[in-house]
């Protein structure tokens, strides 16, 4: 975690690989994905350094919180080799013992929850259709919940501070689309569609965010991960694994 007013950085304790960090509501703590020994667990941490624990085993993957803390996360199955498709899960790490609830599935993927900062509607991607897509539906449990397609191109939806845009990213470039709201009838209008960033490299969830005055923070790449036609090979990586084998006398 780096402070950005004071330049200092502070390592998160994770015994192994992490992915996917995540800001708690109060900005006190981080979750996060790690993998332990062949296993997934979602962890979370304190932003000020300290050890970490875990808040559940799972290929549980977060990418963001509620306004009242719970959190929002890629759901896997791993243990289950007829099915290698996504879903949007919400697990409350402050109950005693956290249990993950689904809240968007299916035979397709679904993925990249997020929740807006009014608490009341979800926002996340569907490969539903054949190709990625953003949704937007309202924040409520339940199965008969009205949804709308706002992009039908894109993935990762990313929402303002205010609640009326929602960025995603289409082939490497930031979009935008401004919505209209109604949580009374409910309903979704996009009142807008605009283009921001382009070039922003591998198009991964951790390539941008988006700061509270609206402008979009972009994390730049090493110049071999912008390079996507590089290819690398391995040459004579069985002799050598055959070679070590025979030395260690396996």
């Amino acid at each position: 975690v780096r402070d950005l007013e004071r330049g200092v950085r502070t390592p998160i304790d994770a015994p192994s690989e992490a992915y996917s960090p995540v800001f708690s509501a109060d900005m006190e703590e981080v979750f996060f994905n790690s993998m332990e020994g062949g296993m997934a667990r979602l962890r979370r941490a304190p932003v000020s350094g300290g050890p970490s624990s875990i808040v559940m085993v799972g290929a549980l993957s977060p990418t963001g919180v509620t306004p009242d803390g719970r959190v929002l996360v890629n759901v896997g199955y791993p243990e289950d080799p007829e099915r290698d498709d996504v879903d949007v899960g919400i697990v409350d790490p402050s109950a005693g013992e956290p249990t993950l609830e689904l809240l968007v599935g299916g035979e397709t993927d679904e993925f990249g929850g997020r929740v807006s900062p009014d608490g009341r509607w979800l926002a996340y991607g569907s490969s539903r259709t054949g190709f990625m897509s953003v949704y937007v539906r309202p924040f409520d449990q339940g199965d008969d919940v009205p949804e709308w397609c706002v992009a039908r191109l894109g993935w990762d939806p990313r929402w303002s501070e205010d609640g009326r845009r929602l960025h995603y990213i289409v082939e490497g470039t930031v979009h935008a689309v401004d919505l209209e709201l109604d949580t009374a009838e409910p309903r979704v209008e996009v009142t807008g569609r605009t283009a921001l960033v382009t070039d922003i490299g591998l198009v991964e969830e951790a390539n941008f965010s988006i700061d509270p005055e609206g402008a979009v923070v972009r994390i730049e790449l090493a110049d071999w991960e912008r390079d996507t036609r590089r290819l690398r090979v391995v040459v004579g990586w069985l002799e050598e694994v055959e070679r070590l084998l025979e030395e260690s006398g396996q």
